[in-house]
């Protein structure tokens, strides 16, 4: 049955590297919208509001939802949930905060939960940068009821635990405490005949185009910030933000370091020897450069202002490095190999200084 459970972090919607404020926030406000006095003979929001307090019982202990990170459900089948059971702070918030007047208020404005996206694009298009159309689902406040919850012409029943108010007086010891409301969640009303669009949530989930400007020079990884383009918040609360996080594919021939781009080209051991012009690709195109003669392998050459343009300086752009290979053939015949000898014997210990010098030092390890 556990493999047919919802993910915890998908029920409170959330990212799974959301600290415990976050979590919280999100389970009042799911909490809020599902509960079983607002959502009277309503089987499907019961059974939400069931989830959304086992998904918290777990997340929100430390030790238990670091067992679930690591082992799923699986790791959580000797861990027994009562979903009547009631976390004192939940109901009555910090105690010592409310004693001081910072208790909860559910009316006021609550900001949108944020998003979370990821898109691909080609090495060339992290270099020049590019307009991409994401197509997201996102909760909104819902067009029939205008955020209401309450089906169009009715409106919600007060609540007559707190007379309406969304909040009771408590004594503790000397101290005369106000909290929320735990029959209404502090909303002083309940929703009775719920909207049928939004089933009283408030929200409607809805696809919408949203344009992304990938700036030129970003690199594998990087987050981008869309201000208010997350989800619809609460009694006037700001919208969430939308982040998108950004993968690049490999290219075939290049490579990125920093902002220069790398690029290995091969050239034969004649051309290495006798130096060549050579046709070399860059990111904006092919390009002539020479080789000198003597050219060894592993050389670089740099062409300037062929690389990447910086996130943070303007009109600053790296190199393309070039770094040479040089081949050896492997295939040749007798009279080839008679005329390398004797172009072998024709050079003096000079031409190869790397070779001289290293059999400098064999020699005087040796003696």
């Amino acid at each position: 049955m556990s493999s047919a459970k919802k993910d915890y972090y998908e029920v409170l919607n959330v990212n799974r590297n959301a600290d415990v404020s976050e979590i919280k926030k999100s389970y009042r406000r799911l909490a809020h919208l599902y509960h079983p006095d607002k959502n009277p003979d309503n089987k499907e929001a019961e059974e939400n509001f069931k989830e959304i307090r086992e998904a918290y019982h777990i997340l929100s202990d430390t030790q238990k939802r670091s067992q679930y990170d690591n082992f799923g459900h699986a790791g959580m089948q000797g861990d027994s949930f009562n979903s009547s059971s009631v976390n004192i702070n939940d109901v009555f918030g910090d105690f010592f905060g409310d004693i001081f007047g910072n208790k909860p208020n559910t009316n006021s404005p609550q900001e949108g939960n944020d998003l979370h996206y990821k898109i691909n694009i080609s090495f060339k298009e992290s270099v020049f940068g590019i307009k991409k159309t994401i197509k997201i689902l996102r909760k909104e406040i819902c067009k029939i009821c205008q955020g209401s919850g309450s089906k169009p012409g009715t409106y919600p029943t007060v609540c007559r635990n707190c007379n309406g108010r969304g909040e009771i007086n408590m004594m503790r010891g000397f101290f005369a405490i106000s909290q929320a409301c735990p029959k209404c969640n502090g909303m002083g009303k309940y929703i009775t005949n719920p909207c049928i669009e939004c089933n009283g949530t408030q929200l409607k989930k809805v696809n919408k185009n949203i344009e992304v400007n990938v700036p030129a020079g970003i690199d594998n990884g990087m987050r981008l910030k869309i201000s208010h383009e997350g989800e619809s918040g609460f009694h006037g609360g700001s919208m969430g933000n939308l982040y998108i996080s950004v993968f690049i594919s490999d290219h075939p021939i290049f490579k990125r370091k920093e902002y220069d781009i790398l690029c290995d080209i091969p050239i034969t051991c004649i051309q290495a020897i006798l130096g060549s012009n050579i046709t070399v690709p860059t990111i904006n195109g092919k390009v002539d450069m020479k080789i000198p003669s003597g050219t060894q392998p592993g050389t670089i050459f740099r062409l300037r202002k062929k690389g990447i343009p910086s996130l943070r300086i303007g009109n600053k752009r790296g190199d393309q490095l070039v770094r040479i290979q040089v081949e050896i053939p492997k295939i040749i015949n007798n009279k080839q190999k008679i005329l390398i000898n004797e172009f072998s014997t024709s050079l003096e210990e000079k031409s190869f200084p790397k070779s001289q010098n290293f059999s400098k030092k064999i020699k005087d390890i040796i003696e």
